[in-house]
């Protein structure tokens, strides 16, 4: 026994072999001697501490972690609609510029009003599905006359007839 500078003594323990040597010596020990078997150490306190940590953690963490992802697809979701909208707006500034250019305003004012200069003629093909021999042609000319309707509401009738016709000869949405 080995002795402290205290006076205490201290008992000597007996070394541990490890691995391969631990079992030759074990097997070379008479009188049938066993090796000793060191016990199952537990986990301690502090690592039982880190891993419910760890678990609380996890558990506080998932709601906020699952709003950031409804979060990340919401901000993936409008930015196509970002997208949808700058390629409507450019369709839009297309319409615009063509619009401004006074042959295609002539254009549409003729296809979707039948409007007709003097000395034009004006044709109309109605699909009735049965043959019918056309009318006589008349040169437009121009004329005022006094109406006893009412020309705002014909004009207002006019534009909703033109604007939710699907007849593309008429000019109407489609």
């Amino acid at each position: 026994m080995a002795s402290s500078p205290r006076g205490f003594t201290l008992p000597r323990l007996p070394k541990r072999e490890s691995g391969a040597d631990g079992a030759r010596a074990a097997k070379s020990k008479p009188n049938g001697a066993r090796a000793q078997r060191t016990p199952a150490r537990l986990p301690s306190i502090g690592s039982m501490m880190v891993v419910l940590a760890l678990v609380l953690g996890i558990v506080m963490l998932s709601p906020t972690l699952q709003q950031f992802i409804q979060q990340r697809q919401r901000i993936a979701q409008l930015g196509e609609e970002v997208q949808a909208t700058e390629q409507h707006i450019e369709q839009l500034k297309l319409e615009q510029a063509r619009w401004s250019d006074p042959a295609y305003i002539e254009a549409q004012a003729r296809g979707r009003l039948l409007f007709i200069r003097p000395g034009d003629t004006l044709y109309r093909f109605e699909n009735s599905g049965s043959a019918t021999t056309p009318e006589t042609n008349k040169v437009a000319t121009i004329e005022q006359r006094q109406t006893e309707q009412d020309w705002l509401g014909i004009t207002i009738g006019s534009f909703m007839v033109a604007g939710t016709s699907t007849d593309p000869a008429a000019g109407g949405a489609q």
